[in-house]
């Protein structure tokens, strides 16, 4: 997981380093060019070009990755969910059957905690898809929407971050259909707690987001009254 932050952090890093670097090959735009008028046009056209290509390569990149991280701790949670049957499925095999209740109930209460994990994860997904949404709502107005989007962006790593650590949580209910030793009791609450938080600081992400779009629209509210 870590790695494919790191992947991401550096694609996101090209991408500053590439749009300057372009700045720097076509002199400064704020400075009088010495070239014609028309020529100076085709120079901040292209560099525009030139940019929104690094920008489209660098998304690019970041979105593969994303996908590969999704994939990997799906395959994961899939992996969990068949071991959970399989020891629901070996409690048939019990001849005792109050150790087969008591193996049961843990059972249930292990599987019940991970519906609940799985709920707040797929909320989260859902509000970040409905932001997502009026991102691009907001950009086809050609308003500016940087900050929504560095948002968007923690609350997607936030998000992946947390799912890695439902993860650990499922591989540790679903080791056996005994009670958890006290080391992995201590692994469960630590993983737990962890997941907790990054839920929560993903779901503030994207509320620093909605915030960001209502501020980049008022701004260009008051913009358009003073003009008139």
């Amino acid at each position: 997981m870590k790695k494919y932050l790191s992947i991401i952090t550096t694609g996101i890093i090209t991408l500053l380093l590439s749009t300057s670097f372009v700045f720097a090959e076509s002199g400064n735009p704020a400075k009088k060019p010495e070239t014609t008028g028309n020529q100076y046009k085709q120079e901040v056209q292209e560099t525009k070009q030139q940019m929104e290509t690094v920008r489209e390569n660098t998304k690019m990149e970041i979105e593969q990755v994303r996908n590969t991280v999704r994939a990997e701790i799906q395959e994961k949670r899939e992996v969990a969910k068949q071991k959970m049957e399989a020891l629901k499925e070996g409690l048939k095999k019990e001849t005792d059957q109050i150790k087969a209740k008591v193996k049961e109930t843990r059972l249930l209460g292990r599987e019940q905690a991970l519906e609940r994990f799985d709920n707040k994860i797929e909320k989260i997904e859902e509000l970040l898809n409905k932001v997502n949404e009026k991102i691009i709502k907001v950009e086809n107005l050609n308003l500016d929407i940087t900050n929504a989007k560095a948002s968007i962006t923690i609350a997607e790593t936030k998000l992946n971050e947390a799912r890695t650590k439902i993860t650990e949580v499922n591989t540790l209910l679903v080791q056996s259909t005994n009670q958890l030793t006290v080391e992995n009791k201590n692994k469960l609450r630590t993983a737990a707690e962890d997941a907790q938080t990054l839920i929560v600081e993903a779901r503030l992400a994207l509320g620093n987001s909605i915030k960001s779009l209502k501020d980049s629209i008022k701004t260009a509210t008051k913009e358009t009254e003073t003009n008139q």
